[in-house]
């Protein structure tokens, strides 16, 4: 069985974080770059 050398093996698939995605999704919502039902117009007691 042959084994390739690591630069010649083939380049894996970039991953994405479901948290990264999650969060990016919730910060274009909240800066409304993305219609949603995130919304930040609510009083904060103060």
């Amino acid at each position: 069985m042959k084994t390739l050398l690591p630069v010649l093996q083939p380049a894996a698939a970039p991953r994405r974080s479901p948290d990264w995605v999650r969060i990016s999704y919730a910060s274009a919502v909240a800066l409304r770059f993305k219609s949603g039902r995130f919304t930040r117009d609510f009083d904060f007691g103060g």
